[in-house]
């Protein structure tokens, strides 16, 4: 219950007014500088008590699929190139450790 009167912004009221204003949809909008306009109208859309407005499953999840597959698109790139990142990085130390092992043979040999 401390997790639903956090987010209704109701810290110390009775049970009864957060009931209240859970039913009249009053509560903390999210902030702005974090969600996406898109983000933050589905979630006004899901909490509103207007049942006509209030999106169903299908509609939440075409609501927000161009935002998930736009991040999907960016983790994969992200991954992609991590990937190439360690390649390289594998290459090197690949380059260095028979270098070295050269450089020990040619050593031992004097």
């Amino acid at each position: 219950s401390s997790g639903i009167n956090a987010e209704y912004g109701a810290n110390g009221m009775s049970t009864l007014a957060l009931a209240k204003r859970i039913v009249e949809a009053i509560y903390e909008p999210l902030p702005r500088e974090q969600f996406s306009a898109k983000i933050i109208e589905t979630v006004r859309q899901c909490l509103t008590p207007d049942t006509e407005e209030r999106p169903d499953i299908v509609g939440v999840g075409s609501s927000v699929a161009e935002i998930i597959m736009s991040h999907m698109d960016e983790v994969r790139t992200r991954e992609l190139t991590l990937q190439k990142k360690l390649q390289r990085e594998k290459k090197r130390v690949q380059k260095h450790y028979h270098e070295s092992n050269r450089n020990l043979q040619n050593y031992q040999r004097l």
